[in-house]
């Protein structure tokens, strides 16, 4: 087939095959990195860091409150086990509006959260099989 039989069509070079092709807003010259004119700058926001894990800390808190009194006051399951996701809750809680304030610490808020989420956890999963 003739190459200039298709209209607007050029033939293939071999040398264009060597030349890199990047994008002019991707880098400066092939492979340099970002040009100067778009670089943005690095910022570090350790408030956003610590508000998201407050707010995590405070749902997670909320939601084993919610599974927690079903569990308390039922008669399906042992009641200690609901009022130790109440408990596990509340310190998770207490986590989350500590880290609002403070910002992210080990605590012994934490520590009483995990512990006593591991024993539900476990505990729950026995009582299911």
């Amino acid at each position: 087939m003739n190459q200039r039989a298709l209209p607007g069509h050029r033939p293939f070079q071999s040398e264009q095959a060597a030349q890199p092709r990047c994008a002019p807003w991707t880098t400066d010259s092939c492979g340099r990195g970002p040009p100067r004119a778009i670089a943005l700058p690095r910022v570090n926001c350790p408030k956003g860091r610590d508000a998201l894990q407050s707010y995590s800390n405070v749902l997670l808190g909320l939601i084993l409150w919610l599974l927690a009194w079903p569990l308390a006051l039922g008669a399906g399951y042992p009641r200690w086990l609901g009022w130790c996701a109440a408990g596990s809750g509340t310190a998770w809680i207490a986590r989350g509006a500590a880290v609002a304030y403070i910002g992210l610490f080990d605590s012994v808020a934490r520590l009483i959260a995990i512990l006593l989420l591991a024993v539900t956890a476990f505990m729950l999963s026995v009582q299911l099989w």
